[in-house]
């Protein structure tokens, strides 16, 4: 069962980041009641997010919407001109990194850059991206949704490349092992099954040790 499936265990976590936040929605920093505010994941649960206090925060229902499943740097980022002149007083609020995206009202273009370079795309490619997004320019009526798709066309091809790479690798190390172990196997037989079963439950071992 998740934590957060667990009554006792969200009303407590609530209480705890209600406290700390002091009754503050971390992305406009606005003074919410308790029950007007909503527990949200830092780094997201499709994204390997735990229910742990330490990657949870509280937002209240239109910053939760902002936010989705983006990064916390990018809802920072989309949300640093809600915070403008607003006091963090009293808000113990390091783990969220805040200071970092409080300094200024972030333009649109900034905004977009920030999406880009979360899925590591090169600062080469990110101007290139933006030109073809946006080639008229980032007009008043323009909108994040075009860099939003290309984040996750590029994000989608990296992890397609990694996962071709990866599978070459198992091949060739399957392969490898065939050549090493035959003369070992009665009358060089050598069930590659068994082989592949081996070397992909290493492979995992050694992804799940990442």
């Amino acid at each position: 069962m998740e934590l957060l499936e667990d009554k006792v265990y969200k009303d407590w976590v609530k209480s705890y980041l209600y406290s700390k936040q002091n009754k503050r929605c971390i992305g406009c920093l606005d003074e919410y009641s308790k029950r007007n505010t909503e527990i949200d994941h830092i780094e997201p649960k499709s994204k390997g997010g735990s229910d742990e206090p330490s990657n949870l925060q509280l937002l209240c229902s239109t910053c939760n919407r902002i936010k989705g499943t983006s990064s916390q740097s990018v809802f920072l980022a989309k949300t640093a001109h809600l915070r403008i002149g607003k006091s963090t007083e009293g808000m113990d609020f390091d783990s969220y990194n805040l200071e970092t995206y409080s300094e200024h009202d972030w333009s649109f273009r900034e905004v977009a850059e920030e999406i880009l370079r979360e899925v590591g795309m090169p600062k080469k490619e990110i101007r290139k991206t933006l030109k073809r997004c946006y080639p008229h320019g980032f007009l008043p009526n323009v909108d994040l949704e075009p860099v939003e798709n290309a984040a996750r066309e590029y994000d989608y091809e990296v992890n397609q490349k990694e996962e071709r790479e990866r599978e070459e690798e198992i091949r060739d190390e399957i392969i490898r092992i065939c050549v090493e172990r035959e003369d070992d196997i009665f009358e060089g037989y050598i069930i590659e099954e068994d082989v592949e079963q081996e070397v992909r439950e290493k492979y995992n071992e050694q992804d799940n040790r990442k």
